[in-house]
């Protein structure tokens, strides 16, 4: 998944700089920064250019240079998608040759410990999935489906057998949304459980539910393919 930032690799827009060189480049790592901040705390609709440049500490005029609203999204969320395949390649690395129980539980100790000390993704897609249903579609979503496909394809490659397109998907999307709303919204959810949200008791307690409710069928995949 190739990053696009908007205002560089494409023409800009109507009374706005192109902002190339390196001062550009900085100005606009900065802004999508601070965009970054505010979009995982608040969901699209709701985060305004000024909230952004307040957590930035410069001007909210100078985002006008840069971006519109929608492309400062896209480009935040075209980042958090791209870092987050780059971890998720390392989380496959040497899976193949361990045993279903082994090899998902070594996965979800790759991804639970990133995702728990790099909350970006679930906290942005917590934030705004449920402004899609009420707003119409939010800019830059579409970074999710190219991750999900790209995770699905990843799956088939471990653990073929059962694993075909279909089968791929409903096993990965499912555990990437039980994911999303287990530590992004770990305040309630640890609360009903009577644990800490960052604790690793509640950590374990996630990793636990999801090999109860994956292994089965990645037993049922791995033994199909002997």
């Amino acid at each position: 998944m190739k990053i696009s930032i908007p205002g560089k690799n494409k023409k800009c827009g109507k009374g706005r700089w192109c902002g190339e060189g390196a001062k550009g480049a900085a100005t606009r790592k900065m802004i999508i920064a601070a965009g970054r901040r505010v979009f995982r705390s608040h969901p699209y609709q709701a985060a305004s250019f000024r909230m952004i440049a307040q957590e930035g500490g410069f001007s909210f005029t100078l985002i006008n240079h840069y971006f519109t609203k929608a492309e400062l999204f896209e480009a935040v969320a075209e980042e958090v998608m791209e870092e987050l395949l780059a971890a998720s390649k390392t989380w496959m690395e040497g899976l193949d040759a361990l045993s279903a129980k082994k090899g998902l539980s070594l996965f979800l100790d790759r991804a639970l410990d990133y995702l728990f000390d790099n909350p970006d993704p679930v906290l942005l897609l917590m934030q705004n999935v449920a402004e899609g249903d009420k707003d119409g579609e939010i800019p830059g979503f579409d970074r999710f489906s190219a991750y999900v496909s790209e995770a699905k394809d990843m799956i088939i490659r471990v653990a073929p057998g059962e694993y075909d397109s279909d089968r791929a998907v409903w096993w990965v999307y499912s555990m990437i949304n039980l994911m999303i709303v287990y530590i992004g919204a770990s305040s309630y959810h640890a609360r009903v459980l009577g644990v800490a949200p960052r604790s690793p008791e509640y950590k374990n307690w996630i990793k636990q539910s999801l090999m109860y409710l994956f292994l089965p069928r990645l037993e049922r995949s791995l033994k199909s393919k002997k």
